[in-house]
């Protein structure tokens, strides 16, 4: 799952269980606008204990001094979630690293497949607040990984240029890289997301091929948001800023874009949304832009609904719906959302990929077309 999420912080509410003592004992439950069917589980004191923290380089101390577990927010020390890739027995024990975890991630190839890379090492977290999710795997990206490496013949090619948005740890970069000509992983400079993201390209030696640049959804300035035939934007500065060049090469050439596990939070959704009309604008040579987006829907009960939800994946389509009405009668292009049949993705990394995973194909087409939603 991404950080995406940028300032904005999810919200978590207090349930309780009565342990039949007339005790009640404190259950966390992340629950609401910003956070409604969180996926993971809540980790446990143990967990906490451990005092992981997103600091990079096996536990070194950063130069703005040492980001103790306790530093991250002293708010949210209980409001702590854990994918559940990182407890799946599938795929080992993660190894602790300083204050961080590193997980090994086997790459098979399928029946009739070849494998481009045997596996993948990904230094993450644990456990984490809500706000800095990104620190972790989620099962998302496991799923992107299989769709990338089972179409890397047809759709992401040696000669690709692509973009994940809110790479996270940055595994989908990783194996990206083994397959495409040049990746740009971003996300939010906070928390540490981009550092943790570019150890983990120098680790698995795709340096090369994947540059780590910073981009925040809720950003209404960034380079990628510009219209290359309207000439060049402002270049920020910093280690993880667009460089002309990098902005002129995703300009021209960039025609993929992945993303997953950044359906989550309503007000991320929505700027993601809004900022899809111009992140899929086609290049300046005319080719144009498709982003490949995998989520799980994370399930709860709905007491006013008398049914079972997904309310933050059902939010995501009805944005896209209505962002589609908005622009019908005075913009050319609408957002095409079709759904792809995961069941035909053959599964080439170890993990339990359950019913809730979608994968979603999203490209701009003309009004005068069906909108597909």
């Amino acid at each position: 799952m991404a950080s995406m999420m940028g300032r904005k912080r999810a919200r978590c509410d207090d349930d309780s269980d009565d342990d039949g003592e007339g005790q009640h004992q404190p259950v966390k439950s992340c629950r609401g606008k910003q956070s409604e069917g969180q996926e993971g589980v809540v980790a446990t004191e143990a967990a906490k204990d451990d005092k992981t923290s997103p600091d990079v380089g096996a536990g070194t101390e950063s130069e703005d001094g040492d980001r103790s577990w306790d530093a991250l927010s002293n708010e949210d020390e209980e409001d702590l979630v854990l994918s559940e890739v990182h407890i799946d027995p599938a795929n080992g024990s993660a190894r602790t690293q300083g204050r961080l975890r590193m997980t090994v991630f086997t790459i098979k190839a399928p029946k009739g497949h070849s494998s481009p890379c045997q596996e993948i090492q990904i230094l993450h977290e644990m456990a984490t607040p809500l706000h800095s999710v990104g620190l972790q795997v989620w099962s998302g990206a496991l799923l992107l990984c299989d769709y990338i490496l089972s179409k890397r013949h047809h759709i992401f090619t040696p000669d690709t240029v692509l973009t994940e948005l809110g790479c996270g740890a940055g595994l989908v970069s990783v194996v990206a890289a083994h397959v495409c000509e040049k990746v740009y992983a971003t996300d939010i400079t906070s928390f540490k997301v981009l550092d943790l993201c570019a150890e983990n390209v120098r680790r698995n030696a795709v340096q090369d091929r994947v540059f780590v640049k910073e981009y925040d959804f809720l950003d209404p300035d960034s380079p990628l948001l510009k219209d290359g035939h309207k000439g060049r934007c402002h270049v920020n500065e910093g280690q993880f800023a667009w460089s002309e060049e990098d902005i002129v090469n995703y300009e021209n050439n960039c025609t993929l874009l992945v993303a997953a596990d950044v359906i989550y939070d309503d007000s991320i959704t929505f700027a993601l949304v809004e900022r899809l009309y111009a992140l899929l604008r086609p290049t300046v040579t005319g080719k144009s832009r498709t982003l490949y987006l995998a989520l799980e829907k994370r399930i709860q009960f709905s007491v006013d609904d008398r049914d079972v939800v997904a309310p933050a994946r059902d939010f995501f389509l009805r944005t896209l719906e209505a962002a589609n009405v908005d622009r019908s009668e005075s913009l050319p292009n609408q957002l095409l959302a079709e759904a792809i049949d995961v069941d035909s993705i053959p599964q080439w990394l170890t993990y339990t990929r359950t019913k809730e995973l979608e994968l979603w194909k999203l490209s701009l087409q003309s009004c005068a077309s069906p909108t597909g939603l």
